[in-house]
């Protein structure tokens, strides 16, 4: 769900990334550099972002885009093997399917929204087709498309986010100014959340504001939607867009 750290997860790496690839120009590649960011909160439709990235990527001398998406695709694939490409598309869920939790399937998971099957056959050929590039997407499920393609080959991988320890919250709720005796209570603090670190940045804001920082005092009131955490749920049905090139 919203809040697990994937998005930050995925810039912390571009900026990495970022520095390395400063470090490496000029060095045994032959091939140029680039990361770019793309947002899919808004759920833009492909054609638009096929346009985008070919822009970038030829700094606006690419040519006029082809009649159909398929052809678009071949487009951008000829630029990925032509340049390393980091290509990260935040948000991906945004262009699924969403389903009601008592009337999905498994089955029905990670199918795409009507008019947006064109980024199935675009991962599809990111992950199939010979280049120089990869793809980093962040989502909320998994797209169908990948499904099948893991496990052939080492090209694809998916990290899930589990959600952070005891440990880990306790470390958030003392940055945060939140205290307790009982080690168990942190416990029961990040299973309450299930380690979402940002609803547990959300509740610490409430024990700290509103009992004193004491973690026990909270727990004991049986708090668990505080302000910020309802609206952090009614996020997951939620999007925005943009697009920008980070180097």
């Amino acid at each position: 769900m919203g809040g697990m750290g994937k998005t930050s997860l995925a810039a912390k790496l571009t900026q990495k990334l970022a520095t390395l690839t400063q470090a490496f120009v000029g060095g045994a590649s032959p091939l140029e550099n680039r990361i770019i960011w793309q947002s899919l909160r808004n759920a833009p439709p492909l054609d638009k972002i096929l346009f985008q990235l070919m822009a970038i990527l030829s700094r606006q001398q690419q040519p006029e885009p082809a009649d159909t998406i398929d052809a678009q695709i071949s487009q951008l694939m000829a630029y990925l093997r032509a340049t390393r490409c980091l290509l990260v598309f935040d948000n991906f869920e945004s262009i699924l399917t969403q389903h009601s939790a008592h009337l999905a399937t498994s089955q029905q998971h990670g199918n795409y929204r009507e008019g947006y099957a064109g980024y199935s056959e675009l991962l599809r050929r990111i992950a199939t087709e010979h280049h120089a590039s990869c793809l980093l997407i962040t989502s909320r499920e998994k797209p169908s498309t990948l499904i099948p393609l893991e496990g052939e080959s080492g090209s694809i991988g998916t990290l899930d986010l589990h959600g952070l320890s005891a440990i880990e919250v306790a470390a958030i709720g003392s940055a945060n100014g939140c205290h307790t005796a009982e080690s168990s209570d942190w416990q029961h603090f990040q299973q309450s959340y299930a380690g979402n670190p940002l609803a547990i940045k959300i509740a610490a804001t409430t024990i700290r504001d509103l009992f004193d920082g004491s973690v026990s005092a909270f727990l004991a009131q049986g708090v668990i939607l505080c302000d910020g955490i309802e609206a952090l749920l009614s996020q997951q049905f939620v999007g925005g867009a943009s697009s920008k090139e980070l180097s």
